[in-house]
């Protein structure tokens, strides 16, 4: 039978036809033929990962950082099983892509491989997709891109792999129609007003700035109303470095604080939040801003969301046109706020995340040291990835990055995919200015993914946190008396593990090899592992006061 006119190949042009520019796959039976044509075509870049939960993380990260939808691919059976943990990362973040699977013979009886794939995939909070028959082909490929477009959800497509390789319909694919976003949505005037009168009267009040503000231009409009207004500001943790330029900036608001702005949250009486989820990790769990009156103002207010209400009340707009109207209403009218002093600006521009007494010897870096060595050569123009584990709250002290420019996905606190979204990172941003943070034990998981990285010469800077254990772990283990060599597993030589991928590698003692390591780094065409031995003994603040909390129950 001639391969011209197959399923698979009508599959590969559909997915062209819909936009499809970047290809993560791991190739299998149920997968293989499809991604090889896919492969041949010029607007497609196709990167070939070494694990399949890796190809939808990195799709992940891809689709988050350009706006478009990525391709993710994987055989049937065993092939799907390992995407549960990406998936779901999506899922709760609200990342839209693709992920194109095999399925089992429809014309087997048998199958080793076979597995029913949507009762795996719909707990995940993905959708699933299934294409068994080729009339209802075009229809099930327009579904799913019509779901992960409008629902902004990860959907797994499935087809089965004999069906593949059958006479394609006829006629051309047709994209799934789009639905259109419109015009912004215009803020009511009685909305307005309302709070205009809370910030006129606020004595405390704080505006909180998420990544709605960077996507939909809002940033400036809502700086000015903070003026106007005499409120600080704070940003989410995906928007760190929005307003690090500014005076009266908190930083990051929730568990990853400083310790003055966290003082001055617990104080204030207002909190504005403007294209923000308002997460547990944004209001550490509801109780960041104390008993301040809480108002949302986002295009799709979620209310109770990851077991917090985010907010006593709600506006339904968009944060530029909300942020103009209310400074409008507030010029030449006395405001009552009290926090933009000079002291308050001169003591948030010493502000740390933690100030407990710090532990640096000759072989090891206390955490804290090696971020602000970090932060003092690295340009702030680079695009950080943030991985998960205890090292990643030391990452949230960085300074004077820029907004927008930070990624991050906590929303299913996993470890391990950290490596796979600096590879869609910076596969997204054609650039060699991507600096990624990981702990050792997390990169470890994935580590064969540095090949991924020398084969498709991607130029990033990869900074291990190594305290030779998994950081959490080993604190909350102690916290209650317990052994914790069990977590503990001693310094990996991840410069030599770089250079045995043909990657340039790096080990840092001390705050002067840090330096000289991400210099060399800028000055070469490879991308580079810097493995920072730092110190098992400092508990981030977090984990201190879960310390406490465990030894008290």
């Amino acid at each position: 039978m001639s391969t011209e006119n197959t399923i698979y190949r009508a599959i590969a042009r559909a997915m062209v036809a819909e936009g499809i520019t970047t290809h993560f796959a791991l190739l299998g039976d149920g997968n293989m033929h499809f991604g090889t044509v896919l492969a041949e075509a010029p607007e497609i870049t196709t990167i070939n990962m070494r694990h399949e939960h890796c190809c939808v993380a990195a799709a992940m990260a891809w689709s988050d950082t350009t706006g478009e939808l990525a391709l993710a691919s994987v055989t049937c059976g065993p092939g799907l099983t390992q995407l549960m943990t990406g998936l779901t990362q999506a899922a709760r973040s609200r990342v839209p892509l693709i992920c194109f699977v095999g399925e089992a013979p429809i014309h087997k009886d048998w199958y080793a491989q076979d597995i029913d794939q949507a009762a795996l995939v719909t707990p995940t909070g993905a959708r699933y997709v299934a294409a068994r028959s080729p009339g209802r082909l075009y229809a099930a490929i327009q579904k799913a891109f019509h779901i992960a477009r409008h629902e902004r959800l990860p959907v797994v497509l499935g087809v089965p792999l004999d069906m593949q390789k059958e006479p394609a319909p006829a006629g051309d694919y047709t994209p799934a129609p789009r639905v259109s976003s419109g015009a912004a949505v215009v803020p009511e005037a009685a909305g307005l007003d309302r709070l205009a009168d809370l910030l006129a009267t606020a004595k405390r009040p704080v505006i909180l700035a998420g990544k709605g503000v960077i996507q939909s231009g809002a940033a400036k409009a809502v700086e000015d109303l903070a003026e106007a207004s005499g409120a600080l500001l704070s940003t989410t943790l995906p928007a760190m470095g929005l307003y690090d330029h500014n005076p009266y900036s908190l930083g990051v608001s929730g568990g990853y604080a400083r310790e003055y702005a966290t003082e001055l949250a617990a104080g204030a009486d207002l909190v504005l939040a403007f294209g923000a989820s308002l997460s547990t990790y944004t209001l550490a769990g509801g109780s960041y801003y104390g008993s301040a009156r809480r108002v949302q103002i986002d295009i799709a207010p979620l209310g109770l969301y990851e077991g917090v209400w985010g907010a006593d009340e709600w506006l339904v707009a968009d944060a530029g046109l909300t942020a103009i109207g209310v400074t409008e209403r507030l010029k030449g009218r006395p405001v009552a706020s009290e926090l933009r002093t000079q002291d308050v600006a001169a003591r948030l521009a010493r502000d740390v995340s933690d100030s407990a007494p710090r532990v640096d010897t000759d072989t090891l870096v206390d955490p804290r040291t090696a971020i602000d060595a970090i932060d003092a050569v690295l340009p702030k123009d680079y695009q950080l990835v943030a991985g998960n584990g205890h090292q990643a709250f030391w990452q949230a002290s960085l300074r004077g990055f820029q907004g927008g420019n930070c990624h991050v996905y906590k929303n299913f606190s996993a470890i391990g995919s950290g490596l796979s979204f600096a590879i869609g990172v910076t596969a997204a941003q054609n650039s060699d200015r991507v600096a990624f943070i990981e702990g050792d034990g997390s990169l470890m998981m994935h580590v064969q993914e540095l090949d991924t990285v020398k084969r498709h010469n991607l130029k990033m800077l990869i900074i291990v946190m190594n305290d030779a254990a998994y950081g959490a772990e080993i604190h909350k283990l102690r916290a209650v008396g317990l052994n914790d060599s069990v977590a503990i597993h001693g310094f990996a030589d991840f410069a030599a593990i770089a250079r045995g991928f043909g990657l340039r590698g790096a080990t840092a003692t001390n705050p002067d090899e840090i330096t000289a390591a991400i210099a060399e780094y800028e000055a070469g065409e490879e991308a580079m592992v810097l493995n920072i031995h730092i110190s098992d003994q400092i508990a981030s603040p977090r984990m201190r006061k879960q310390q406490v909390e465990a030894r008290s129950a």
